[in-house]
């Protein structure tokens, strides 16, 4: 790893978990697109999973503001 990349990865991991997240979706999008394809059929399978189980009641939801609590607390 470059000084710079690695300055830049030093950087990156400061920020909030949300926007580390956001730094990572773009980084997954360019590269291969066939690749995006498959991530994103998964992630949409995986959702649709959550929402069947949300609606059976196997899981409980939460308010944004919980959820974003939740993830800026790591």
């Amino acid at each position: 790893m470059t000084a710079q990349t690695q300055a830049v990865l030093t950087e990156a991991l400061n920020l909030p978990p949300v926007d580390r997240a956001g730094i990572i979706e773009q980084l997954l999008a360019s590269f291969d697109v066939v690749s995006r394809r498959t991530v994103d059929e998964l992630w949409a399978t995986e959702s649709e999973s959550r929402l069947h189980a949300f609606d059976r009641g196997v899981i409980n939801s939460v308010s944004l503001q919980t959820a974003r609590a939740r993830i800026n607390s790591k």
